[in-house]
């Protein structure tokens, strides 16, 4: 089950179930912080 929008954490990160597949070759699913290619820099105030 995939969710229409991914939940956006704090400094725009955000957050993404990953299947990951331990030694014995069993998977289970992660959370993983995936950062937005570019990087908007604030304007100072």
């Amino acid at each position: 089950m995939k969710k229409a929008t991914e939940p956006m954490g704090p400094a725009a990160l955000r957050m993404k179930w990953v299947p990951v597949t331990l030694p014995d070759g069993r998977s289970r699913m992660e959370m993983r912080w995936k950062a937005p290619r570019k990087i908007q820099k604030a304007t100072a105030a």
